[in-house]
């Protein structure tokens, strides 16, 4: 899985890294017992594997669709 926080941040991840993100996320709130099952949410998920949107970013996105600001 690459990083996508890595010092290419101009490179997009490809679309497979994208899925590999997610489900590697996926996998990891499984194993805790927790589902993102919200679309909104998981295309905020989404956005930020893809390096359209910052973790900061999706963070706030995240918390505003939720009210939690």
């Amino acid at each position: 899985m690459s990083d996508i926080n890595s010092s290419k941040s101009e490179q997009k991840p490809t679309p497979d890294e994208v899925n590999e993100t997610v489900a590697f996320a996926d996998g990891v709130l499984g194993s805790a017992g927790h589902k993102i099952t919200d679309p909104e949410t998981r295309d905020i998920l989404r956005d930020q594997a893809a390096g359209e949107i910052t973790g900061d970013e999706a963070r706030a996105a995240i918390r505003q669709r939720h009210g939690l600001d």
